[in-house]
């Protein structure tokens, strides 16, 4: 058996993050509209996709991909949602 590669840890953890995002979410230890399970999902993709640089997978790549832009998506939608603050009339 070979030694893992720096682009394979990488790679497991970014599927540690996924999984754990996914996991604390199904347990609901995690909120789903927080920012938190957004940013391990990013995180995640992000080690899934630096890890083909060891061996590229197309479908791998556009899933992950797709993967950061929903989050991104998600993240840009809750930030509209907040509540702004207005300054009194002056």
């Amino acid at each position: 058996m070979n030694a893992l590669q720096w682009f394979d840890v990488v790679g497991l953890l970014g599927t540690t993050a996924v999984l754990l995002a996914y996991l604390l979410l199904q347990a609901d230890r995690l909120p789903a509209h927080g920012v938190v399970y957004p940013l391990l999902n990013i995180a995640g993709a992000v080690g899934i996709l630096v890890s083909l640089t060891g061996g590229f997978n197309l479908a791998v790549a556009i899933l992950q991909l797709a993967w950061i832009a929903i989050s991104l998506y998600g993240l840009a939608r809750r930030r509209n949602k907040r509540p702004r603050h207005r300054s009194p009339p002056g």
